[in-house]
């Protein structure tokens, strides 16, 4: 099962923020619970978080093309249609790793232009995922401000510093399987 924790319209924006020292201690805890972590893109050229892979290129393990992913599901579009192939960066969970996270984004959701950062370095992590052996233990889709933890691995307790989760079983974006795709 998965803990998940989502935008509500009715709810002040601000409640639902992972940024400043939530985030770097949230990034280190999902960081010490996997081993591997990918962000998605359709190209490195393009994107919002293109100073972002920049940064962490010389880390990169792989890139996965595919056209499903967590959350996205293009295989049934028709091929004359296609226009979008997923790029899933791989990199390893190496806690120095974090402050080049840190330095580049505000929150682990889309930042909404509610921070004064210079524009030069403002970018948005774009569906980072967590995985441990091969399994994601996190998933999230930045752009619907949705974040999901796998509650084998992660408690409630620990989880609820950082926002109001709830248990969810009913809707759940397909997981992927990261071992069978770069292993």
């Amino acid at each position: 099962m998965y803990y998940s924790i989502t935008f509500n319209e009715q709810a002040p924006y601000y409640e639902h923020l992972i940024r400043g020292e939530k985030l770097y201690s949230f990034l280190n805890l999902c960081f010490s619970e996997s081993d591997v972590f990918t962000l998605s893109s359709y190209s490195e050229e393009e994107g919002t978080c293109t100073l972002l892979y920049n940064d962490l290129k010389k880390y990169k393990i792989a890139t996965i093309e595919t056209l499903k992913w967590f959350g996205y599901d293009y295989t049934h579009v028709p091929a004359e249609e296609l226009r979008v192939i997923m790029h899933e960066n791989v990199y390893p969970t190496r806690t120095e790793l974090i402050p080049i996270i840190i330095n580049r984004i505000t929150e682990i959701f889309f930042d909404r232009g509610l921070t004064p950062v210079p524009y030069d370095r403002l970018q948005n992590v774009e569906d980072i995922c967590f995985f441990k052996e091969g399994k994601m233990i996190m998933g999230s889709i930045s752009h619907e401000c949705m974040l999901f933890m796998d509650s084998d691995v992660f408690s409630l307790d620990v989880l609820s510093q950082y926002g109001r989760w709830k248990y969810e079983n009913t809707f759940f974006p397909e997981i992927p399987e990261i071992k069978s795709l770069i292993i």
